[in-house]
This record gives structure tokens, sequence and C-alpha cells, in this order.
């Protein structure tokens, strides 16, 4: 009996040893793939940054356009009418100050 339940014993060590690695290269396999749909996922990440980015870098750009076109506009009208911009300005600074004075 004695041998025979050192047999067994060694068998089921086995077994057991066996059931570990089955159970560690299982878990390496699915850590390998975790890591690999992680970088897919940071390449699809990178890739909707780079198109949002250059989206607006595009709006910044339009927006800094249309900026210095209403600036050439104002100079254009401030300087066939400089009484009326002088005029314009007088008011707009009056009522800012009195918006200021009323805390």
């Amino acid at each position: 009996m004695n041998d025979t339940s050192t047999i067994s014993s060694q068998s089921e060590k086995s077994g057991s040893t066996g059931d570990l690695k089955a159970g560690k290269d299982a878990v390496t396999e699915a850590y390998d793939k975790l890591m690999e749909a992680k970088a897919h996922f940071r390449k699809a990440a990178e890739a909707a940054g780079l198109d949002l980015k250059d989206e607006a870098m595009d709006k910044v750009h339009q927006g800094r356009e249309d900026l210095e076109a209403l600036g050439s506009q104002v100079v254009a009208s401030t300087q066939k009418n400089p009484l009326a911009a002088i005029g314009i300005a007088f008011l707009v600074g009056f009522v800012f100050s009195k918006l200021m004075s009323r805390n």
C-alpha cells in the first residue's frame, strides 16, 4: 500500500503541476492578447486624436483668416469715416465705464 500511495501521490503532484502549468500558460496568453489589444486601441486613439487635432487647427486658421478680414474692414471703414470711428469709440468707452462703475 505504501508503494501505491506514493505512486498516486506522485501522480497527483504531476497532475497538479500540469494543471498549474496549463493555467499559467492560459494566463500568459490572455495577458499577451490584452497587451496586443491595448496597442491597437492606443493606435486608434492616436489616429483619432490626430484627426481631431488637424480639424481643430484648420478651424483656428479659418478663425484667424476671418479675424484678419474683419480687421481689414474696420481699418478701411475707419480711414473712410474717421469722425464716425472716433464717435463710436467714445460711445463704447462711455458705456463700458458706466457698466464698470455700477459695482
